[in-house]
């Protein structure tokens, strides 16, 4: 199956041991806060994840009312 925004979690890399929140912006796209592995935003358009603010892990994600995106994180470990 080609990636699209509905199966993009299943795809995630393989370095990635656990997602801990995924949600969609107003533009589509998906941000999957990971358990050590930064935050990741999946376009649909391009078929990719892209990797935001690595090496942390992410324990929440919201977005407000102007479709801004606000993350909870802390540093791996080991880092």
């Amino acid at each position: 199956d080609s990636l699209s925004s509905r199966n993009a979690f299943v795809s995630l890399p393989a370095d990635v041991v656990r997602a801990t929140k995924i949600i969609r912006d107003n533009t589509g796209q998906l941000w999957v806060g990971t358990n050590g592995y930064g935050l990741r935003k999946f376009n649909p358009g391009v078929k990719q994840f892209q990797v935001y603010v690595p090496h942390v892990s992410v324990s929440n994600l919201l977005a407000d009312r102007q479709g801004r995106l606000y993350a909870r994180s802390q540093l791996a470990y080991g880092l």
